[in-house]
């Protein structure tokens, strides 16, 4: 980016001085604030993919019970499933297919598999089915007594509920930084207006219109955001990298990955232009009304 040569001295005010880090700093703020609404986002609508749709069934043994007899709970429990309306699927996990599940939190040996864990029933159902849970957890109640129904509806709408607010959340900083920019620029330019009043008022006599002496501002703003701009967003690049770095080293089974896609790249690219759009409007704004009140 090349500067032009200014007819104002602005490169030399005290004042503009700090704008470059703190656009730097409201910039690593707002890509940091922007993208992890769109990763929580998209972490939660893979999320809600993978279980809406479902639910579980848990067949929790009770003491002294053969493991027959709890085999047996599992069939009846898996039979009625089958005969209810709006149920497409029903998968018993065996007790190995539950000790991999648990892995990740019990670790991997022949001890786990001694531990009365549940049987589980996997259920998926069509689109839009509504069951009546309370109902089958009734019947089921009748040939595995002790049994549970996990609704997985319940989980996803919590997910939801919190996914927006962190998005609102989100949007909150995102604004209040912007507040905060437009502020700076603000106070900047009047500063620099304040500063170079009898170069103003020269370039007035010999003909210079306001709008020439704004544009002065307006690229005088324009390279500060710039240079703070690019300096924010090297910041929250190394930021993010090394996140996904440390989430690729994460069990999937614990915590989804923290991914990088093109949204969160195409945000990240965004926030230092509009911070240089910001500064560049706010400049020429207040350029242009103090000037007409001092006419």
């Amino acid at each position: 980016m090349i500067r032009r040569r200014s007819a104002l001295p602005l490169a030399t005010d005290q004042a503009s001085r700090f704008l470059p880090w703190l656009t730097a700093l409201m910039v690593y703020l707002a890509a940091l604030a922007l993208i992890g609404a769109i990763s929580l986002r998209d972490a939660a609508y893979r999320w809600g993919g993978q279980f809406e749709g479902t639910l579980t069934v848990q067949i929790v043994p009770s003491e002294g019970v053969k493991l027959h007899v709890i085999d047996e709970q599992v069939k009846k429990a898996a039979a009625i499933l089958e005969t209810t309306p709006g149920v497409v699927s029903v998968k018993p996990l065996d007790i190995d297919a539950t000790a991999a599940l648990l892995e990740p939190w019990l670790g991997r040996g022949p001890l786990v598999r001694e531990l009365p864990l549940p049987r589980l029933i996997d259920v998926r159902t069509a689109p839009g089915a509504k069951l009546d849970v309370p109902l089958l957890a009734k019947q089921l109640g009748e040939v595995a007594p002790g049994s549970l129904i996990d609704d997985h509806g319940d989980w996803l709408r919590s997910l939801t509920a919190l996914a927006r607010a962190i998005e609102t959340i989100s949007l909150g900083v995102l604004l209040f930084i912007a507040m905060v920019a437009i502020a700076a620029m603000v106070f900047a330019t009047r500063t620099g207006l304040a500063l170079h009043h009898d170069v103003v008022s020269v370039l007035h006599m010999v003909g210079a219109r306001d709008g020439f002496i704004a544009r002065q501002f307006e690229r005088h703003a324009l390279w500060l955001s710039f240079k703070g701009g690019v300096m924010g967003l090297g910041l929250a690049g190394t930021t993010l990298v090394a996140l996904d770095r440390i989430g690729a080293e994460l069990a999937p089974s614990l915590l989804p990955r923290f991914e990088l896609g093109w949204p969160q790249w195409l945000a990240l690219l965004a926030v230092p232009v509009a911070g240089m759009v910001i500064a560049t409007v706010t400049a020429r704004i207040t350029v242009m009304r103090t000037l007409a009140k001092a006419l």
